[in-house]
């Protein structure tokens, strides 16, 4: 069913039986109940009677009666969602075509253009004044200049008639169009078609290469300007932009040099942001004082476990570590003495083990060395060179031969078990000599001789010798021969015990770790650890104190720990000061960027540039756009010469006359396009009427967009590469438009607040070419004290009251009645005052040419919510609301000016910019100051402070309209921000001047100047110090209005001063003496006047003195 309904509409076959035929199929299908004869209509059912119907489901024939234009409607294509459209998404720079504003602009407006241009969909957002309008008219300048096609729509034609007019004010009268009525435009296009066409070639006062040179020559001072303000004003720090930032660096600096910490730190491990200079800020706090009591970094409680500061409080922390220290100096304690009575017992039994190996080795080579002896004297010499080759003949059958062999063998014996006992347990170094197994007899006695003495010589040196080997001692070092090995393994391991226990118990913060392999070497480690039990628990005294100092300390981090541990070692005064002045500075070097300013002709420069090319910019327009039209239409006249005909032709017209617009362009659009490249339409139009495919214009521009819906927005969307959306941020109680959608969605946004001018100056001529004043330069208050009719929604004594006002509007000096509107705020009201103004015609009464000639010239009567889009030189309010009764009692129903849509309406009131507002109300003075007590109850708030501002413009009391003002929000006041720089150039420059000359955040008009000094003398001449040479707060400035400002103040009889925030990040010292001499310089110069009259008073001293000429 809904593709068959869609078919019907887009194929334009709905008609009234096929609507009476689909209705009648939708009931049988869905079951609905059917209301109303067939082709008749009945009242629309209740709200009540709706909510009834819709348990069932019911087709009711109804009808809307009004007057609407043809709805002729095209099937729009596959559409894009409103989330892959209005996101942040920024266009290819794009140096060729540098912003140029055509009207002067302020720095808000020049930076959204910046952001326009910069972004494929982009936000320009502020309330209903003409700052927009002027932001607009720039764009759209600027894109003809480009050679790009816009596409400006709004809901509401009146307010594309007012951009309209404005850009024709410019002097651009031909190139764009108006066209919100397809079947009423359709003619006036075809013939303005024609008309172009006809004209062929207009001469254009312009040269190219003029042009083309003085474009680069602003493109150059543009990117230079624009390079230097982004470098002073881009965040560097936080808030803080560069300027600001070296205000700090200069505030610290003076109090302790940055050269104190550059020897102790590495400026490449920070990170220069807010959150880690806060960490150290906080921690240098904190820390300074209680080093003061601590006074050492190497605290012996300083090796206790981080874990033991992380206590909820000190006192728990300390009860931890006495436990602690109790526990393990007894544990310790007691493996001390193990360790102690092991080493001694070991060393015993090793020394007597020794001993008996002595004697029994001793006892042995006695015995053997005494049976030799004995040997040779009962033997004699044969036996005593026995072995040797001593040989007596008579010996070879001699029986002493035998008993000689005997005793070598008995010698030999005994010989050769010394040596094997000897060799199982060699504790000394000894080499037997050959013997033949103690045979040869010499030899043998000669190796016991030598034997004794090494042993003797062992003997004598048996207690160093034990002492060296307890030191050795260990598991595996352990003398078997003494069976003690298991108790030594069972020694190591409790020691082992011991260490692992305390470290699990994370007393100290480094583990203990056993290196060593002797037992006596980890008696002595035992022994440092209780010397570190003992050092901590004598220190415990401390605790209380220390436990604040560490805890602060390891709150710091690893870097926190290195900055403190360099300023303990550089010992500065002011530690926070030393810390900063190094800390600024290291930032400011890495932020640094060479587009930094140092130089006054900057904005000059850039002023010039702007004054020099401006004349050209229209005829450049002109000519460019002329060369396209001549090449489209020759064009379309050889692809198409039918559709020329049919656009650019009288004959064709007439054809065209019956064709539907979209039908009579299609083909041909190009052409028309080449002569009219701004295009004003609706958003019906634009969808359904323009034959144009995705991105055929280069901007589309929703002009209040405020009031554009996300869906309607999201279908326009595709005609255009950019998207810029105008309008004002307010809900207007309804839907979200998609305005709010796209800031929600955070596309580039960019703010008119009207800070710098209000209205936007730039406007003026084009508004008023005759001088009056924009901005609502009067106000009529008056008090009808008529009676709200609750029934009826009508004020009919202010409505009576406001048709007598007319009378009072009187011709401008061009003989024509000013545009009026007047608006009420209820329908009803609306409609009482449209029938007053209708009778009075009707009946020709008095008066009744007057309201002719007035709506010929465009009043009109609203309802506030009409009141969008609306354009007026006097507009007339109804405040409609008032008592109902005798008693006083006010209407309940003013509580609509508190819903949203009511408080979004009165905002829009306020800020509508008409050259006289009159208010006709009827609320008591009593009323009105209750509504501005209550500021909560916010639209009555505003709308009895609108009042009072009324009757004190009347009244002349300048004070309280400034007061109002800004309490309505209908201006903003330029906002003196403390600035840190300034104040350290006021710091310098004390030693030289009286610190009364000073001025801080001098307003003046749209600008505050952050210093004036004033004149040393009376008539001489005031000056302003101005940092870094740029007045504007915003994400771009403009080099003209930068220029208006200084300017003004050389108008106003200062002196201008620029300095420069990088010389004195530089050289501060030198920066401040430059300074003060030319000041100094400048007090010396007396004006002309003054100079004679010091001269005159000087010849007069003379001629008194000397009593002569």
């Amino acid at each position: 069913l809904t593709e068959k309904m869609k078919g019907m509409t887009f194929g334009r076959t709905l008609n009234g039986p096929a609507l009476q035929a689909f209705c009648q199929e939708l009931a049988d299908r869905l079951h609905f109940e059917k209301f109303g004869a067939d082709e008749k209509i009945i009242p629309c059912p209740g709200i009540d009677e709706i909510g009834n119907y819709t348990e069932k489901g019911a087709i009711h024939w109804s009808g809307v009666l009004s007057i609407f234009p043809p709805q002729d409607s095209k099937k729009p294509d596959s559409q894009p969602k409103p989330e892959d459209v209005f996101v942040p998404s920024a266009m290819p720079s794009k140096a060729d075509d540098p912003v140029f504003p055509f009207l002067p602009a302020d720095p808000e407006q020049v930076s959204a253009l910046e952001i326009v241009e910069a972004n494929k969909v982009s936000v320009v957002e502020g309330v209903d004044s003409l700052g927009k309008t002027q932001t607009l008219i720039n764009l759209i300048i600027h894109a003809l200049a480009c050679g790009k096609k816009c596409l400006v729509v709004s809901e509401r034609a009146p307010a594309l008639k007012h951009t309209q007019k404005f850009l024709a004010n410019t002097g651009l009268i031909q190139l764009h169009f108006l066209l919100d009525d397809a079947l009423n435009d359709k003619m006036p296009l075809l013939e303005l078609m024609r008309v172009a066409a006809k004209g062929g070639s207009r001469t254009v006062s312009y040269n190219a290469e003029e042009y083309q040179a003085k474009k680069n020559k602003f493109a150059r001072e543009k990117t230079k300007l624009d390079a230097a303000y982004g470098a002073v004003k881009k965040k560097v720090f936080g808030d803080y932009n560069w300027t600001e930032t070296v205000g700090l660096f200069l505030a610290s600096n003076r109090v302790e040099g940055k050269e104190l910490l550059t020897s102790q730190l590495n400026g490449q491990d920070f990170k220069y942001n807010v959150a880690e200079y806060e960490s150290f800020k906080n921690g240098i706090l904190t820390c300074h004082p209680l080093f003061q009591k601590v006074k050492t970094l190497s605290h012996p409680l300083g090796n206790l476990h981080d874990q033991v500061f992380q206590q909820p409080s000190a006192e728990e922390a300390l009860h931890f570590v006495k436990k602690q220290l109790r526990h393990f100096l007894d544990k310790t304690s007691k493996l001390q003495h193990r360790f102690i009575g092991k080493i001694d017992s070991y060393g015993a039994r090793l020394r007597e083990h020794y001993r008996a190996y002595f004697e029994q080795m001793q006892d042995m080579n006695r015995a053997l060395k005494e049976n030799i002896l004995a040997k040779g004297d009962e033997l004699g010499n044969d036996f005593r060179e026995a072995g040797s080759g001593y040989f007596k003949l008579y010996l070879l059958f001699s029986t002493k031969k035998k008993k000689i062999a005997k005793a070598q063998e008995e010698v030999g014996k005994q010989y050769q078990t010394l040596v094997k006992t000897f060799t199982s347990q060699p504790y000394f170094d000894f080499q037997f000599q050959p013997c033949k197994d103690g045979l040869h007899i010499p030899n043998t006695l000669a190796n016991i001789e030598a034997f004794g003495k090494a042993l003797n010589e062992w003997h004598s040196k048996l207690d160093s010798q034990v002492q060296e080997e307890v030191m050795r001692l260990n598991s595996k070092t352990a003398h078997p021969s003494l069976d003690v090995k298991e108790q030594i393994t069972e020694l190591e391991y409790s020691l082992d015990v011991l260490l692992e226990e305390l470290n699990e118990a994370n007393l100290y913060q480094k583990n203990l770790e056993n290196k060593t392999l002797t037992i006596p070497q980890r008696q002595k480690y035992l022994e440092s650890i209780i010397e570190q039990l003992e050092n901590t628990q004598l220190n415990l005294r401390d605790f209380d104190l220390f436990f604040q100092w560490q805890s602060s300390w390891l709150a710091l981090g690893p870097m926190g720990q290195k900055v403190v541990r360099a300023l303990v070692k550089v010992k500065p005064d002011d530690w926070m000061a030393a810390f900063e002045s190094w800390y600024f500075n290291n930032l400011l070097t890495y932020a640094q960027m060479p587009d930094l300013p140092a130089e006054e002709a900057l904005v000059k420069n850039y002023a010039e540039s702007w004054h020099a090319l401006r004349p050209l910019i229209l005829p450049h327009i002109q000519q460019l756009w002329q060369s396209r039209q001549e090449a489209e239409l020759k064009e379309l006249r050889k692809k198409d010469k039918k559709k020329y005909q049919l656009i650019f032709e009288k004959n064709g017209h007439q054809q065209a006359a019956s064709m539907p617009l979209g039908d009579v362009l299609q083909g041909g659009y190009d052409a028309v396009s080449a002569f009219l490249p701004v295009l004003f339409t609706t958003p019906h139009v634009a969808m359904n009427m323009l034959p144009v495919g995705k991105g055929y214009f280069d901007y589309v521009i929703l002009e209040e967009a405020n009031r554009f819906s996300v869906e309607t927005a999201t279908a326009l969307a595709p005609l255009g590469k950019q998207i810029a959306l105008f309008g004002s941020n307010d809900s207007n109680g309804g839907e979200t438009s998609i305005l709010q959608y796209a800031l929600e969605n955070e596309v580039a946004f960019s703010p008119i607040t009207n800070l710098y001018h209000v209205p936007a100056r730039g406007l003026s001529a084009l508004l008023n070419p005759n001088g009056m004043q924009q901005f609502p330069n009067e106000y009529l208050v008056e008090s009808a004290e008529g009676r709200f009719h609750e029934i009826d929604n009508t004020n009919d004594v202010e409505a009576q009251h406001i048709i007598r006002q007319l009378n009072q509007v009187k011709q401008t000096p061009q003989r024509v009645y000013p545009t009026v509107g007047i608006v009420a705020f209820t329908v009803e009201q609306r409609d009482l005052i449209a029938n007053y103004l209708l009778k009075l015609k009707q009946q020709n009464a008095v008066g009744s040419e007057k309201i002719q000639q007035l709506e010929r010239n465009g009043m009109g009567v609203f309802f506030i919510d009409e009141l969008f889009g609306q354009h007026f030189d006097i507009l007339i309010l109804s405040c409609t609301f008032g008592t109902v009764n005798l008693q006083g009692s006010l209407t309940k129903k003013i509580i609509f000016l508190n819903t949203p849509e009511g408080i979004s309406q009165v905002k829009m009131l306020i800020n509508k910019p008409v050259q006289q507002l009159q208010i006709i109300h009827s609320f008591s003075e009593d009323q009105l100051e209750k509504f501005r007590i209550k500021q909560w109850e916010e639209g009555t708030w505003l709308l009895a402070n609108f009042i009072q501002l009324a009757e004190a413009m009347r009244a002349g009391n300048t004070k309280q309209v400034k007061h109002l003002q800004e309490m309505i929000g209908k201006v903003e006041e330029p906002k003196a921000s403390k600035s840190l720089f300034t104040q350290e150039v006021i710091n310098a420059l004390r030693p030289y001047f009286d610190e009364k000359r000073f001025v801080k955040n001098k307003v003046m008009e749209d600008v505050v100047l952050p210093l004036c000094i004033k004149p040393q003398h009376p008539n001489g001449q005031p000056l302003t110090v101005h940092p870094d040479g740029f007045f504007a707060d915003t994400n771009a400035t403009s080099g003209l209005w930068e220029q208006q400002q200084r300017d003004k103040l050389a108008s106003a009889g200062f002196s201008y001063l620029p300095v420069w925030s990088l010389g004195w990040f530089k050289n501060p010292s030198q920066e401040a003496r430059l300074l003060a001499s030319k000041i100094i310089k400048l007090d010396s110069s007396l004006p002309e006047n003054e100079a004679i009259k010091e001269n005159l008073d000087v010849k007069k001293e003379v001629k008194d003195k000397d009593g002569k000429q």
